[in-house]
């Protein structure tokens, strides 16, 4: 098995059972690794702030490593991150991408400029 899906999985392992900072070790691993999922599942860490301090830059930047090997959640997020904070321009942008990677949830998705929570 690669290493980086080994970090992956033990990862997921640990963060079903609620230990976020063994969680964060094993995909920051794998992300560093080039593994995508590692890497969305670490923005999503960051964005939240499970087992690491809240930092979105690095929830952005995991994010966008993700989303540039073709990761669909990656792409959404960012649109989810960037409505919620009200950067309009980026979460249309992100809203596109995830769309035009054939993400379900943007295909779905409304884009209102007026709501921005």
């Amino acid at each position: 098995m690669k290493l980086d899906r080994r970090h992956l999985e033990i990862g997921c392992d640990d963060y079903a059972r609620g230990r976020f900072k063994a969680a964060a070790r094993n995909f920051s691993i794998a992300a560093r690794y080039g593994n995508a999922e590692a890497q969305v599942n670490l923005a999503n860490m960051y964005d939240l702030g499970e087992g690491v301090p809240v930092d979105v830059k690095l929830a952005v930047h995991y994010y966008r490593l993700a989303a540039s090997k073709g990761l669909t959640q990656a792409a959404y997020n960012l649109f989810v991150l960037y409505r919620t904070r009200g950067n309009m321009r980026g979460a249309r942008y992100w809203l596109q991408r995830a769309r035009d990677l054939g993400d379900e949830d943007a295909l779905n998705a409304q884009m209102d400029d007026r709501n921005t929570s």
